[in-house]
């Protein structure tokens, strides 16, 4: 439900954190119809259309390029048939109309029509990054509101739009007026792990990690599907995998159940231990089971 038709959704992280690396296997997953991360596809292959401001487009294929290695060596298809971009090299003058403008935005439905008309199917629209995309003082909610009420039109007509945006100097929300906040049915919040959360055997050159956090979903606040996770990519193989969000305790919890032993045998083994009471032993033997990755018998 992550991406569903008539849907906004803003996705902020700081510059570095991957939140353009991951929207890219996102909508590779989308066009070739396979799951990404906890969410599982339709099964509907759909067309996604992604207009990035910043990156050129050497870089931009050298990341589609290392997407269909990964999948090829999973033994997928990457459909490239449904995946359709709009860099800044290929733009006139390389200039993109601001969206804040009519002409801007008449530009991306246009580009959204013949994609229709290509595939006979509505595309995913991608908007990377807001920043980039438009002109004008973040802070003014009057801009906010004329882009907003597109995106809600947009989203009226049957399309699902997600825009990559930054967050404040805190770091808390995203940054801009909060008018936006009120139209979007999705707010999510990406940033680097911190000591307390951080997946230690991951913690490498080699792999990138990405906490997912929900301030807003319409349809699923406070369910499984809202639940912090972390999401890591080993940048050799392509490869994503998603790991509960966890205290170092309680990652240490989950180690001593994967090798095999009980909720009752940690209990009775760690008496005493700060973090290791009856409550937190099941708390994680709880999360863990919702998340598909403990067996019944190692609950007990």
């Amino acid at each position: 439900p992550i991406v569903a038709k008539q849907q906004i959704r803003q996705v902020f992280a700081k510059a570095g954190t991957g939140k353009t690396l991951m929207m890219l296997y996102e909508a590779c997953a989308v066009a070739s119809g396979y799951d990404f991360l906890n969410y599982k596809h339709s099964g509907k292959k759909t067309p996604v259309l992604y207009v990035e401001g910043e990156m050129d487009s050497s870089s931009i294929q050298k990341r589609l390029d290392d997407i269909e290695s990964a999948y090829e060596d999973e033994g997928k298809t990457l459909n490239k048939d449904f995946i359709f971009f709009a860099t800044l090299a290929i733009q006139p003058d390389m200039y993109f109309t601001s969206l804040t403008k009519e002409v801007g935005r008449l530009n991306v439905e246009i580009s959204a029509q013949q994609i229709e008309k290509i595939t006979g199917i509505k595309p995913v629209i991608y908007l990377d990054n807001i920043t980039a995309l438009t002109v004008m003082q973040e802070k003014e909610g009057a801009e906010w509101i004329e882009l907003m009420h597109w995106l809600s039109r947009l989203r009226n007509k049957g399309y699902h739009v997600t825009f990559l945006h930054h967050p404040t100097k805190i770091g808390d929300t995203a940054s801009g007026s909060n008018i936006k906040e009120r139209s979007i049915d999705i707010d999510m919040k990406l940033t680097t792990p911190d000591e307390k959360t951080l997946v230690e055997e991951y913690e490498d050159d080699q792999h990138t990690q990405m906490s997912i956090e929900f301030l807003k979903w319409r349809e699923h606040m406070n369910t499984f599907h809202s639940k912090k996770r972390i999401a890591i990519i080993n940048r050799t193989t392509g490869k994503w995998i998603t790991v509960p969000m966890l205290t170092k305790t309680q990652r240490s919890i989950w180690e001593l159940l994967d090798k095999g032993k009980t909720a009752e045998e940690i209990i009775k083994a760690s008496k005493g231990k700060e973090g290791m009471s009856k409550a937190n032993v099941y708390k994680v033997v709880k999360i863990l089971k919702q998340e598909g990755v403990l067996d019944d018998k190692a609950s007990k």
